[in-house]
């Protein structure tokens, strides 16, 4: 998945949309604040992405996952490559 939810308890107003969208992934607490639930499905990222842009106080976002990069090794540019091959 290309994106991952970002909840701020904080902000939360418990309007409960995120859980009416995605039951079981979004529960409420014992104070009825919107919390996710690890052992949930999370939604596909067009749901995800709908869910944060409906919340009404905020609380929930879709954050961009970073792609791992491929490289173990540091990337040398072409010009340090080749000067660590000269000497």
């Amino acid at each position: 998945m290309a994106y991952k939810v970002s909840l701020d308890s904080d902000e939360c107003m418990s309007a409960g949309r995120c859980i009416a969208s995605a039951p079981g992934f979004f529960v409420f607490d014992d104070d009825e604040i919107a919390t996710i639930d690890p052992s949930g499905t999370q939604p596909d990222d067009a749901e995800l992405l709908k869910i944060a842009r409906t919340c009404p106080s905020g609380a929930d976002q879709a954050v961009r996952r970073r792609p791992r990069s491929r490289h173990l090794t540091p990337h040398l540019s072409s010009r340090r490559r080749r000067r660590a091959l000269s000497s």
